[in-house]
C-alpha cells in the first residue's frame, strides 16, 4: 500500500513535491479510505485522481514512479559499469542540471512501514537508504549509502562475508537494493518484491494496447477468469460474447510471429454469431478489453495501479464504473489503490476532496507544484459537486489552462 511518493529535480519537478495517500489529519474516513493497522498511519486512500492543464506535469509524476521502478528492477542485472542512468533533471534552472534527481517512497507491506529514497544523476547514485518500521514497533535502519560508502543495519540478515560481497559488488551507477537482492539477500527481497509485484505503472496509451495479447493468453485455459473478464467487459458497456487469440504465422517459415484477438458478437435478428478482429473495434473497446484482466489482478492482489490518462477513449460512465470498483469494499477486499491522471471532471462528482490532486505549472520558475483539493480553505464542506467542478473549470483552484482571446487568432 502506497503511503506517499516525493520527487524533486526530475522533468518539470524542481523543488520536492509529494503525492500523499494518507487521510489528512482531522478528517473523517470516507468510502475511499481503509484502515491500515499502523498506529502512526491509521488510514490510507484507495484513490487519487490527478488533474491539471496540458503540460502541467501530471504525466511527469507518473514517469518519475516508472523511472524508479525500472531502475530498481534493472540497475544491477541489466546495466553495465558505464551505462547512463536515464533520469531527467529539471531544465529551467542552471543549478539543477548539475544536481541529482531525488525520489522517496513510503509504503506498507508485509507488516512493515518502509521508507526508501535515492538520489541519482545520469552517471552515479549519490545517496540511497531504506528504513523499516515494524507494525507498532521502532524504526530500523536497514541500510544507508552515500556514494560508495554503504552501511548495512543489524536487522538485515546475512553473514559478514555476504554483506561485504553486496557492498563491494554494488557499482556506482547501480542501486544497492537491486544488487543485494540479486545476490540473494532475503531481508531486502521483501521491499524489492513490493516494487516488482505491487507497484504497477503505465504511461501512455501504448501500454494499454501492449496488454491485449497478455490479457487473452493469460486466461486461455482458465474458464473462470475468462468469464470474470467477459462479465467485467459487458458491465462496462461492451457487448461481445466471447474472444479468442489467433496465431499469425510467417508465410515462409510458418512460425508464429504475432497474435490477433478475435471477438464474437451475437446478432439477435438473424441469430448468428459474427467473429471480427479486435483491431476493427473502437479505441474505447480495445482499452476496456486490454484493461479487463489487469484490473481483476490489481483487485485480487491488492496492487497499486498508477496510470496516465485513464479517461482516454472511455465513456464517463465506464470510467466511473472502473473507479468505483476500487471504492467498493466488497470487491476491493485487498485494499488495492488506483492513482490516475485525467482531464475528465466527471469523477469529481463522487471522489472525496482529499482524493483529488491538482498539478499546476508555476509561471515564474516553470516548475510543477502539487496540491490536494482538501488543502483549499474557505470552500464549504456542503458545496455541491457540480459547483466544485464549475469552480475548478473557472480556475478557482488553479491547474487549468489559461485560454486567451480566440478572436485574435
Amino acid at each position: 500500500m502506497l503511503v506517499e511518493f516525493s520527487v524533486s529535480n526530475f522533468c518539470s519537478f524542481k523543488d520536492a513535491q509529494t503525492l500523499s495517500m494518507m487521510l489528512p489529519q482531522g478528517m473523517e474516513p470516507s468510502e475511499s479510505c481503509f484502515a491500515t493497522g499502523f498506529e502512526h498511519i491509521p488510514y490510507l486512500l484507495n484513490l487519487s485522481a490527478l488533474y491539471g492543464a496540458n503540460g502541467s506535469g501530471k504525466t511527469n509524476l507518473i514517469k518519475a514512479m516508472k523511472f524508479c521502478k525500472q531502475f530498481i528492477m534493472e540497475s544491477a542485472a541489466n546495466k553495465n559499469k558505464n551505462d547512463v542512468i536515464a533520469t531527467e533533471m529539471f531544465l529551467f534552472d542552471s543549478m539543477t542540471l548539475s544536481e541529482p534527481s531525488e525520489f522517496y517512497f513510503s509504503f506498507l507491506y508485509n507488516d512493515y512501514h518502509f521508507e526508501y529514497g535515492l538520489e541519482v544523476d545520469n552517471h552515479i547514485v549519490h545517496k540511497e537508504y531504506l528504513y523499516a518500521t515494524p507494525k507498532n514497533g521502532e524504526q530500523q535502519i536497514w541500510f544507508q549509502r552515500t556514494l560508495q560508502d554503504i552501511t548495512i543495519g543489524d536487522d538485515v540478515e546475512g553473514t559478514i562475508e555476504q554483506k561485504n560481497l553486496w557492498t563491494v559488488t554494488t557499482r556506482d551507477n547501480a542501486l544497492f537494493l537491486s544488487t543485494a537482492v540479486l545476490l540473494n539477500s532475503e531481508t531486502l527481497a521483501v521491499p524489492y518484491k513490493w516494487f516488482k509485484e505491487y507497484l504497477r505503472v503505465a504511461v501512455g496509451l501504448e501500454n494499454f494496447y501492449a496488454m491485449i495479447p497478455f490479457t487473452e493468453r493469460s486466461v486461455k485455459d482458465d474458464v473462470v477468469q475468462k468469464q470474470r473478464m467477459l462479465t467485467l467487459i459487458n458491465n462496462l458497456g461492451v457487448n461481445f460474447t466471447d474472444f479468442r487469440t489467433v496465431e499469425l504465422h510467417d508465410n515462409k517459415s510458418d512460425l508464429v510471429v504475432s497474435y490477433d484477438v478475435h471477438v464474437v458478437h451475437n446478432n439477435n435478428v438473424d441469430r448468428k454469431k459474427y467473429e471480427i478482429s479486435l483491431t476493427k473495434e473502437s479505441d474505447g473497446t480495445k482499452n476496456i478489453f486490454a484493461l479487463s484482466r489487469p484490473i481483476l489482478d490489481f483487485l485480487d492482489n491488492g496492487q497499486i495501479w498508477v496510470v496516465d490518462e485513464l479517461h482516454r477513449s472511455l465513456h464517463p460512465n465506464a470510467l466511473e464504473a472502473i473507479i468505483k470498483l476500487f471504492q467498493n469494499k466488497d470487491i476491493n477486499t485487498k485494499n488495492a489503490q488506483l492513482i490516475f491522471s485525467t482531464h475528465d471532471t466527471h469523477p469529481m462528482k463522487f471522489l472525496s476532496r482529499e482524493s483529488v490532486w491538482l498539478a499546476s505549472k508555476n509561471s515564474d520558475n516553470l516548475q510543477t507544484e502539487l496540491s490536494s483539493l482538501s488543502d483549499f480553505r474557505g470552500v464549504p464542506d456542503n458545496l455541491p459537486a457540480h459547483e466544485i467542478i464549475d469552480a475548478y473549470l473557472e480556475g478557482t483552484f488553479g491547474a487549468v489552462p489559461h485560454i486567451g482571446n480566440m478572436n485574435n487568432v
